[in-house]
């Protein structure tokens, strides 16, 4: 605690992540059949974060970690599917680096505003590069409660420096930039029940998180959502 405002953490971790043929669908709905499986390692993980409260309700943070991580995975096109990805393990030790900056905005628990950036850099040891991991990450997130019914809330997300890899030649490719705007509406008919809104990709922007596979345009949802 340097100050009333100001404090500074210091950390020293490790964990082990499992990794499952369920999660890597749901990030990757596009994986090829019978791939190699690994739980990620995270052997050690150091980190700083120093926090303050430079305003009447705004909180800032920033911090940096590194990590020496074993079998962390990456998604490539698989050579004799190229339509499909594969899981690749960096069978030894990849050092990966992540600085960080955030923002919070809390007005009240009816309204509040989170930005965040993160850069990260990855060492891999027998991959050639991070393949469809970002180096950049900017997230921002606001919500707004009006009374007790009706929940406004945004969502921004850029993410930069994606690399893929051809599966022709082997060259590296360069993915553009991913820039997603959504907003959502919920109205709440019940407290266990919600109609919802969404609009998804307002800039209606055509990017490749993975290689090949262009994301939909404009989006309109509706759902209906009960809990009992």
């Amino acid at each position: 605690q340097l100050s009333k405002q100001v404090r500074i953490k210091g950390y020293l971790d490790g964990n082990m992540k499992p990794v499952t043929l369920n999660s890597l669908s749901l990030e990757n709905p596009w994986l090829a059949p019978n791939i190699s499986i690994a739980h990620t390692n995270e052997a050690l993980v150091l980190g700083a974060q120093i926090e303050s409260t430079i305003a009447k309700k705004v909180d800032a943070q920033a911090g940096f970690s590194v990590s020496s991580i074993k079998n962390l995975y990456f998604f490539n096109q698989s050579q004799s599917q190229q339509e499909k990805f594969v899981a690749q393990f960096d069978k030894g030790a990849t050092e990966r680096t992540n600085f960080y900056l955030q923002l919070q905005y809390a007005a009240s628990t009816r309204t509040w505003f989170t930005i965040r950036y993160d850069g990260f850099s990855y060492n891999t040891d027998t991959l050639a590069r991070a393949w469809h991991r970002p180096s950049t990450v900017l997230q921002t997130t606001a919500s707004h409660l009006i009374g007790n019914k009706l929940r406004i809330s945004a969502d921004f997300n850029f993410l930069g420096g994606l690399r893929a890899q051809n599966p022709q030649n082997e060259s590296i490719v360069a993915l553009p930039n991913v820039v997603d705007l959504s907003t959502k509406v919920d109205y709440f008919l019940r407290e266990k029940m919600i109609v919802t809104l969404q609009l998804a990709n307002i800039l209606n922007q055509d990017y490749q998180q993975y290689q090949f596979y262009n994301v939909r345009g404009f989006q309109v949802r509706a759902g209906f959502t009960w809990s009992f």
